[in-house]
């Protein structure tokens, strides 16, 4: 006896309740980044959830490493962001009276996981046919989540949460208007990266994502330099940078066969199909954000 495939509607209504249940985790989180200790809550959940990009790496075979020494690709990266969450406490602590400038926390960030993933090449934890490949991995798994410790010491709370909410608003928006708009306007940008992306959708997300700007202005996000400009340019780069997280996650998955990173979230996938769009946005806020706001040295 077969079983039907479900609907369209039901596939939506499955992830529109998973995504209920991760925003009101979301909202713990910031709730409890509100709290005396809370940037070192936000560094713990940052690392685990790190951690469990790190585990779905074996899968989407982004670390490979010889016959000799499979498993070590994982460690690799758990060392990565162990050495990534160490850098930061080291250098930034909260409520201290003065701190590094702004920029220098990111580069020593950047090198340290540069450093782990220099190492792991030179004691063969993984393949040295592809180096670059290893290395922007590395960056691009073991630094944004821990990075958010610092996003949440320099903006506050409201500076997190506004960040989170850029990142995957528009992911929601795309989403949505991909599923309700895409039948009718089916022309697809990115065929060979990510088939069931829609130009509606990324459109969609775009709109939503930078509307979303100025109406995080008042109270969430620091003083712009520039007024609305800097509030509209901000949202903008964050929603391109969350829609190319996106694509490139979804490139991976292509390269490596699977259609999710993981089951743990059920119709939402893995921990990287969860948080992809922050992987690049967090990154892309840390270097433009100072440029923009007043307040972030």
């Amino acid at each position: 006896m077969s079983v039907s495939a479900p609907s369209r509607a039901s596939k939506i209504w499955r992830r529109t309740r998973v995504g209920g249940s991760l925003a009101l985790g979301v909202g713990l989180l910031l709730w409890g980044a509100s709290c005396p200790l809370g940037p070192y809550l936000v560094l713990g959940c940052g690392v685990a959830m790190a951690l469990g990009c790190v585990a779905e790496t074996r899968g989407l075979k982004l670390l490979p490493g010889p016959a000799s020494q499979r498993g070590h690709g994982v460690l690799l990266g758990v060392l990565a962001v162990v050495v990534a969450a160490s850098t930061l406490v080291t250098q930034v602590q909260p409520g201290a009276d003065s701190r590094p400038e702004h920029f220098e926390v990111v580069g020593g960030l950047t090198l340290a996981v540069i450093a782990v993933g220099v190492l792991g090449l030179a004691f063969r934890w993984v393949s040295r046919a592809h180096p670059m490949r290893v290395i922007a991995s590395l960056l691009w798994i073991a630094l944004p989540l821990p990075a958010l410790y610092l996003v949440v010491i320099e903006t506050g709370v409201a500076g997190l949460g506004a960040l989170i909410l850029l990142s995957k608003v528009g992911d929601i928006a795309g989403y949505y208007s991909g599923n309700l708009l895409g039948a009718r306007f089916p022309h697809h940008p990115f065929p060979r990266l990510s088939p069931g992306k829609t130009t509606v959708g990324c459109l969609g997300s775009f709109i939503v994502g930078t509307a979303a700007g100025p109406l995080l202005a008042a109270g969430w996000l620091p003083d712009p330099r520039w007024g609305m400009a800097s509030v509209l340019a901000a949202a903008a780069l964050v929603n391109l940078a969350s829609q190319a997280g996106d694509l490139l996650e979804s490139a991976a998955k292509r390269q490596a066969g699977v259609k999710d990173s993981g089951t743990l979230f059920g119709p939402s996938g893995g921990f990287l199909d969860l948080v992809d769009s922050l992987l690049l946005s967090v990154p892309v806020a840390l270097v433009t954000w100072p440029l923009l706001f007043e307040g972030l040295i």
